[in-house]
């Protein structure tokens, strides 16, 4: 793998260190975004188990763990030299039932869902970036399209954990979804920090660095 400058030359100790390393992480997605900023799409064949559709809207929502840090209050972005802003119209035109690039309808156990986290998240850090920019419109566009995960089945697994943050996003007022998912996810708990993914059972036991102290 060739040096990415910023990042491989990058001793990691400061704050500063951390948002030079994003950029350089971030600069080369810069061309590949589609024309309404909704979509990045890295290569001609994903290999995906899902859509392409929502294959580029994971394109687009992967790196707003990094982008919403970014933009967060007080942060440094200014630094990073890369157009933040494109990434608040992209959530715009994707969440847009008219728009070219609108991410589409939820259907059950759907990928959308996986991505909505990131964008929950996003909202949860930087609420002015990415709503001071949008009418009234545009904010019921957003809230309808991340609302249609309370009306849809999910797998009994870390995706639960992404219904609560896009309830807590939403200021919803589906407490009794967001409880029914803190319990189930609770049942996870295989003690010593490690939790399962799903219920540990005779059928199913699966555990591993991901869903079980990562994202759990």
């Amino acid at each position: 793998m060739p040096a990415l400058p910023g990042f491989t030359d990058n001793p990691f100790e400061t704050r500063s260190d951390l948002v030079r390393a994003t950029g350089a992480l971030l600069s080369p997605l810069e061309q590949y975004k589609s024309p309404q900023k909704a979509f990045i799409k890295l290569s001609t064949d994903t290999a995906a188990g899902f859509d392409e559709v929502s294959a580029q809207l994971e394109g687009f929502a992967r790196p707003l763990w990094a982008i919403a840090s970014l933009l967060a209050p007080a942060s440094s972005a200014d630094s990073v030299g890369l157009d933040l802003k494109s990434w608040a119209c992209g959530l715009r035109a994707g969440t847009n039932p008219a728009s070219s690039e609108y991410w589409g309808d939820l259907g059950d156990f759907d990928q959308r869902m996986v991505e909505m986290e990131s964008i929950a998240y996003a909202l949860l850090v930087a609420p002015a970036a990415f709503l001071s920019g949008m009418d009234a419109v545009a904010r019921e566009n957003l809230e309808t399209w991340l609302c249609q995960i309370n009306g849809r089945q999910m797998p009994q697994n870390n995706w639960r954990w992404f219904r609560v943050l896009v309830n807590l996003a939403l200021g919803s007022q589906e407490e009794d979804v967001v409880v029914q998912d803190l319990n189930l996810l609770d049942s996870f708990d295989l003690g010593e920090g490690w939790s399962s993914d799903g219920l540990w059972g005779d059928e199913r036991k699966q555990a591993d660095y991901y869903s079980g102290s990562f994202a759990i």
